[in-house]
């Protein structure tokens, strides 16, 4: 078109109309098609690495709000706007009220039909807890905006150079053009399709080589910011699986070592107390507790991460134990008051429970189960309750009525803490701790196989608490002469395994008896 309208008339108006007209219709060409696809690319990533970044904020948030630790979130939000810059604000919303609301949007419009320009783009997200709350994060296009311009004034810049090179060779111009062209679009087709490898393992031209070091750093910068963030989320799922299997914060924190040690390539990573920590990186996880860190290349913002995912979790700790033991003084209390309904089985429920856990620990069983093994024991004729008093206080020996009424206890001590679901892992204790193994037992009259292990130990320690007291209508027994009797007894009406593990505490044994004095038990 361009030749028909000046009518070149020598070949060097000829080439130099025909270079313009190349140029023209190259740039045209050149500039839209590659407009397009870097706005599909760049839109569709940045829309990717904004949701990325909004579901781990999100994930975070949700770990905070189910430990309960609603003042970090503040803090977790303003740190996340900090270190992003692309994130412009962040609302965290509970119905219509506002838990957190940083915002600075400058005078920015919300995005609608494009992010190639400058506006802010939303992303929202519901936590489902036991009231959804709504987090909305803020993208600020300006970044974006600045590169894509950036790139097309490369992309100009280069085309210009295309077109002063055409002047004196346009064959050598036409031959370069099409080969820059190719290679931009491998470049962006790479990028796209996110292998990256290709565009840092070839030579590229000179006018290529910076844009590709920077769209290759970027994704690098980006790359390396979601291995860390992975790395975050395995380990914050290794301190939830942790979390129940521990019993107290030191316990939590030597579970912990290994997979932070793994997860962050530290050399070593050592447990010290305030005492002890001298001259290394210390991560300070209570007043007493520090962490060792030996040797590790992790930023100070995921040291901090770290140390709030695990305070979080001790804090969790602290609670439960806080909860166990008030648990633990209400049940005293209650024994205690259960043992009142006689003048001689005061202090009995807790010597069955001091005797029962002597006898789980040579058993061998696990923590958790000797504390079980404690609230069992010390609740083990909550069933009194049910049984008239003149006949908890007779003095002398009942009558076989009296006897049928007061074996009705065990069932009365099911009936009371049934409702209970704190106590549902106790009740087999309360209403088996008659049986026998002969069967000759009551209220079911189970077999030793029928009957729960620490059923079985609170019955021997039941027995040995009874007999090593004295009563209005009964002498004590030596505690010699009770083993004796257990062992006889022993596959009869006791558990063999639990009468050989009493006989091996016999001495910590007696230490309690003589240590608490009367008791006694019906």
């Amino acid at each position: 078109m361009l030749l028909k309208t000046v009518k070149p008339k020598t070949l060097l108006e000829k080439i130099f109309a025909l270079t313009i007209s190349i140029f023209f219709f190259s740039f045209l060409a050149f500039y839209f098609g590659t407009a397009f696809l870097l706005k599909e690319s760049i839109e569709s990533n940045f829309k990717k690495k904004s949701k990325a970044e909004t579901e781990l904020l999100v994930s975070y948030i949700s770990s905070l709000i189910k430990n309960y630790n609603y003042t970090t979130i503040y803090t977790v939000v303003s740190q996340t706007i900090k270190e992003d810059p692309d994130i412009v604000g962040v609302r965290v919303k509970e119905f219509s009220s506002s838990l957190v609301d940083i915002t600075n949007l400058d005078g920015l419009k919300e995005c609608k039909d494009t992010l190639l320009e400058p506006c802010y783009y939303v992303v929202k997200s519901t936590i489902k807890y036991s009231v959804p709350i709504e987090v909305e994060v803020f993208f600020s296009t300006e970044n974006l905006v600045r590169l894509i311009t950036f790139i097309r004034k490369v992309l100009v810049s280069m085309v210009l150079v295309l077109f002063i090179l055409s002047e004196f060779a346009i064959l050598l111009t036409m031959k370069s053009a099409n080969r820059l062209l190719n290679e931009i679009v491998e470049a962006i087709d790479n990028w796209k399709s996110g292998e990256v490898e290709k565009l840092k393992g070839k030579r590229w031209s000179p006018e290529l080589t910076k844009l590709v070091s920077k769209v290759v750093e970027m994704y690098e910068e980006l790359l390396e910011e979601r291995k860390i963030d992975y790395k975050l989320l395995l380990f914050t799922e290794e301190v939830l699986n942790t979390l129940p299997l521990s019993r107290n914060e030191e316990e939590f924190v030597k579970k912990i070592i290994p997979p932070l040690k793994t997860l962050f390539n530290f050399k070593e990573v050592k447990l010290c107390s305030s005492k002890e920590c001298r001259g290394e990186h210390l991560l300070a996880i209570t007043p007493e507790l520090k962490l060792i860190l030996i040797d590790g290349n992790v930023p100070e913002t995921v040291l901090k991460t770290l140390k709030n995912i695990i305070s979080g979790a001790l804090n969790v700790i602290r609670q439960r134990k806080e909860k166990e033991e008030l648990l633990l003084g209400a049940v005293k209390a209650l024994a205690n008051a259960i043992d009142a309904t006689s003048s001689w089985t005061r202090g009995h429920s807790e010597k069955v429970a001091e005797i029962s856990v002597e006898i789980g620990k040579a058993l061998g069983l696990p923590e958790e189960a000797l504390e079980k093994l404690r609230l069992g024991a010390l609740l083990h004729d909550i069933g009194k309750l049910g049984i008239p008093p003149e006949i908890i206080n007779k003095p002398g020996k009942l009558t076989p009525e009296e006897y049928e009424e007061v074996k009705e206890h065990a069932i009365w001590g099911y009936r009371i803490l049934k409702p209970v679901k704190a106590f549902e892992d106790i009740i087999p204790m309360v209403l088996y701790h008659h049986e026998r193994c002969d069967g000759s037992g009551y209220p079911e009259g189970l077999k030793c196989s029928q009957i729960p292990l620490l059923a079985k130990i609170v019955a021997v320690a039941d027995v040995i608490e009874a007999m090593t007291v004295e009563r209005p209508y009964k002498k004590p027994h030596p505690l010699e002469e009770v083993l004796e009797y257990l062992k006889r007894e022993a596959g009869k009406k006791f558990s063999p395994e639990v009468v050989e593990a009493t006989v091996e505490k016999a001495e910590e044994i007696r230490r309690i008896i003589e240590r608490n004095g009367r008791g006694g038990g019906i």
